[in-house]
């Protein structure tokens, strides 16, 4: 092989490795094939479209959740809830988001507090909700058990349901 040819080669590598990496960046999303929550342990993980569903807590910060809608509007309500083995509700959450980075709150009513909009990414059709719930430190940690949790998704007028396999062992 030439020196020439094999420049060229290297090139076309260069390139095609730099077009996979910018497809599964945080600014562009892989699109799904349909509705519903992708779980990761990381945000690169998340961006790679891994799709875990087993977890150790014991070594876990934070359990990232991607929402993926299909033709939804925003501003659209996210709300979570991880649900124990033994049915106990063991975190909530309620938040707002918004495809428009030039609306970083909602306005407030006088006497209260303005609210903040968490960011969707949007890719064609498509809307992703992203949510970092805290595991480390936080109230899950508090109550860890191992075994089959639930986490239970309402956002765009959709109800989403997915199982987390959770291991404890340190």
């Amino acid at each position: 092989m030439t020196i020439a040819r094999w420049l060229s080669a290297g090139a076309l590598l260069l390139a095609l490795d730099g077009s996979h990496a910018r497809a599964g960046s945080a600014d562009d999303p892989r699109p799904p094939a349909a509705e519903g929550v992708v779980l990761a342990g990381s945000p690169l993980a998340m961006e790679r479209g891994s799709g875990e569903t087993s977890f150790n807590f014991a070594h876990l910060r934070d359990l990232w959740v991607r929402v993926w809608l299909a033709g939804t509007a925003t501003p659209v309500q996210l709300d979570l809830r991880l649900i124990d083995p033994q049915g106990t509700l063991i975190y909530e959450a309620s938040v707002p988001y918004v495809s428009d980075p030039t609306i970083p709150t909602q306005e407030a009513r006088p006497g209260e507090v303005p609210l903040t909009a968490f960011q969707a990414k949007t890719l064609g059709g498509w809307v992703a909700l992203d949510y970092a719930l805290p595991i480390s430190g936080s109230v899950v940690t508090r109550f860890l058990s191992e075994g089959t949790w639930t986490l239970k998704v309402e956002a765009g007028g959709r109800e989403f349901s997915t199982s987390v396999d959770v291991r404890t062992d340190y």
